[in-house]
């Protein structure tokens, strides 16, 4: 009997579906119930292919725009032949999936956000919906294309590290840089370069600035010797992880497994200026629920920028958040305000994160990953070669 295939697509449009694509595939490897050589294929691109090298995890990474239907078409036998797919946070991929008669599962991390969806999730053979504020209101609101779907615990890794008392230097976490939806590159070299010149970041005994995607290497280029020890680039999941324990403070992206990871890690965080719709409408949770509104910079309203409401069009979403971010690179007053709150941030002594509140955010859940090992017990190969077309 051949080995099977899993296929992965992890959305390419920030850090989170292949952040959270990584811990499934390493729960995978480490609980060892597949059958014998079974192989761990990615489709992705820009950030998602990045950190996917980065991890080790695959045995093979197609270089493939997921969210281009002709990108997908293209791969059509690898698919076919594959045991399972599983798209993290793509609806349309399932599309594509239920053409190619391929089993299916579904995870998304960002459900509780969605305006609607441009895939019938009844197509997935399984949904899985991380937790976040809003789920259930979701569920309801767009039962019409997710029938049964399953609400799980934040996908964290499995090997994620104990926190630590011996904490030293500044982390800045980016998240994914490059997406398929909009450029960061320019506004994070503005907002970088103001932010390492501060009298506060110049202390630190070291800092690192993580994040994924071509730019981080652009942007360590640009920005070498801004500070006497500092350190730039892409690094794999479990480095970074590490750093991110280790650090006295982190400045952080707000995406959603950032958020998570700070708070099992208990760290005291101030999230940044967000450069997606997501990021927008999770740092506005963020600072009502959890911190104070002093640890985070969302675009608002109270400062001259629009409204960001929810249930946007993803489309009219990106170009809000733009828009913003542009505001705020043509205002030296909005900048020198994020410097400010920033600097009194780094000054005060570390608060550590505040309780979550909510027990389902703090639970590890392994019901993706036995719902894998249970379609991956019962398959049975087909007998179609593989495209020689088709390679890596």
């Amino acid at each position: 009997m051949s080995a099977p295939t899993i296929v992965f697509d992890a959305d390419p449009f920030c850090f989170g579906p292949i952040s959270t694509t990584l811990n499934i595939v390493e729960d995978l490897r480490l609980r060892g119930n597949l059958p014998d050589r079974t192989r761990f294929v990615l489709l992705g691109t820009l950030t998602s292919s990045q950190l996917g090298r980065r991890s080790g995890l695959f045995d093979s990474i197609y270089e493939c725009n997921t969210t281009d239907p002709k990108d997908l078409d293209a791969r059509a036998t690898l698919l076919t032949n594959a045991a399972l797919f599983v798209s993290n946070t793509n609806p349309a991929s399932i599309s594509a999936a239920a053409r190619l008669g391929i089993q299916s599962v579904y995870v998304d991390t960002l459900f509780w956000m969605w305006n609607d969806l441009p895939a019938d999730l009844a197509l997935a053979d399984k949904v899985f919906i991380q937790h976040f504020h809003g789920i259930e209101e979701n569920i309801e609101r767009l039962r019409a294309v997710v029938s049964d779907p399953q609400v799980v615990a934040p996908i964290l890794s499995p090997t994620l590290p104990d926190p630590t008392d011996d904490t030293d230097g500044l982390l800045i976490t980016l998240g994914g840089i490059d997406t398929v939806y909009a450029d960061t590159g320019r506004f994070w070299f503005e907002f970088l370069k103001d932010l390492l010149a501060l009298p506060s970041v110049q202390s630190e005994a070291f800092v690192t600035i993580a994040g994924g995607g071509h730019t981080i290497g652009r942007l360590a280029q640009a920005l070498a010797g801004s500070h006497p020890n500092l350190e730039i680039g892409c690094f794999n999941k479990q480095d970074f992880l590490r750093r991110l324990r280790d650090a006295r403070k982190v400045l952080a992206n707000p995406g959603l497994t950032t958020f998570y990871e700070c708070q099992a890690l208990n760290k005291d965080v101030f999230f940044l200026p967000p450069q997606n719709y997501s990021q927008q409408l999770q740092l506005q949770t963020y600072l009502h629920d959890y911190y104070s509104p002093e640890q985070g910079f969302p675009w608002n309203v109270h400062h001259g920028y629009p409204p960001i409401p929810r249930y946007l069009p993803e489309q009219e979403g990106i170009a809000l958040i733009a828009a913003c971010a542009e505001r705020f690179l043509s205002l030296s007053t909005e900048r020198a305000r994020a410097m400010a709150m920033i600097e009194t941030f780094l000054g005060k002594s570390p608060s550590g994160a505040p309780s979550a509140g909510d027990s389902s955010l703090q639970r590890r859940d392994t019901s993706i990953v036995s719902h894998i090992e249970a379609v991956l017990a019962e398959f049975i190969p087909r007998s179609a070669p593989l495209n020689s077309s088709e390679v890596a």
